[in-house]
Parts: structure tokens; sequence; C-alpha cells
């Protein structure tokens, strides 16, 4: 789960906390984040996606557990919107990030490149906040409008980590 905590550009004191199975305790996963937002665990359960929303783009971390190279990175760098806000994955690993202030959601591949944007049609609300993946169809809440959006996609939402 993520806690903005008052967090913003200038103040990066934002959180991330997971709950171990068996444990009763939330325990810190990172923090330094500003204004933690989205967040969503890749297919195969080894990289944790994290809006930060106050410096516009996507933080990739290892999941707990995971060993290797990888390392805390910036995996994509957004320009204009206020920010990412929702985040959710499909089964290849693509994120979807749906895009406060921009009126769009991006997608972004496995390895961090523009696979592109859908864009809502003229007239629609800007505030994009909440997005979901649901048997073949993406849902996207607009909040300015109090809008929801049922997109066609060509994908298949990912299993939700940890229920398979």
């Amino acid at each position: 789960m993520t806690e903005p905590y008052g967090s913003d550009s200038s103040r990066p004191d934002g959180r991330v906390f997971y709950l171990p199975p068996g444990v009763e305790q939330l325990e810190l996963f990172v923090g330094g984040i500003a204004y933690p937002n989205g967040i969503v665990v890749s297919p195969n359960g080894k990289v944790v996606y994290v809006a930060e929303f106050a410096k516009n783009r996507i933080i990739a971390a290892p999941a707990i557990g995971q060993t290797g190279a990888q390392v805390p990175h910036v995996f994509y760098q957004f320009n204009g919107g206020f920010g990412p806000d929702g985040l959710a994955v499909d089964s290849e690993g693509n994120l979807y990030v749906a895009r406060l202030e921009a009126g769009m959601v991006s997608i972004i591949d496995p390895n961090g490149f523009s696979y592109g944007d859908i864009i809502l049609p003229e007239g629609s609300g800007t505030g994009l906040s909440n997005i979901a993946l649901y048997d073949g169809y993406m849902y996207v809440c607009e909040s300015f409008k109090s809008e929801v959006w049922r997109i066609k996609i060509n994908k298949q939402a990912a299993d939700t980590y940890g229920l398979q």
C-alpha cells in the first residue's frame, strides 16, 4: 500500500508498505518517494511498480525476496499532466498508467519503453485516476466529471499476484 503522507516533490517522504504472510504489522518496503500513488506488481511477481505522482514518473523496485542486479530505479519519466495515478498490468507485463490532467492512459512495455497512449475523446474529463483491466476491457475512472470509461483492449489482465 502507498502512503503519500503529505509528501511532494520538495519533501519526498512518502512510503510504501507491505504485509508479509502470517504477520500482523505492516513493514516498510521503500521510503523517500514524492507522493506515492498507484501500485501494482508485475505478472511474474518480481517487480513492484509505484506511481511517483509528484515527480511525474514510475519507479520500479524488485519485489521482496528477489535477488539479482535489479535495484529500485526510474522506470519511466512522463512529460505533461500532473502525474501518474492508478496502475494496472496486463498478462504480457505491459503497464497501464492513468494520468491525472493528461486525459489519457499511457502504456509502457516491460522494458520501460512507451507502447502508446489511449486518449479519451474530446470533451471528456482529464482527471484520470483509477484503472483496472478485466475480461478484455480497460476500466478508467475520471474524477473531475465523475465518469467511468470502458474501453475494449486486445490484451488480457494479469492474474492478481498472490491469488493464483
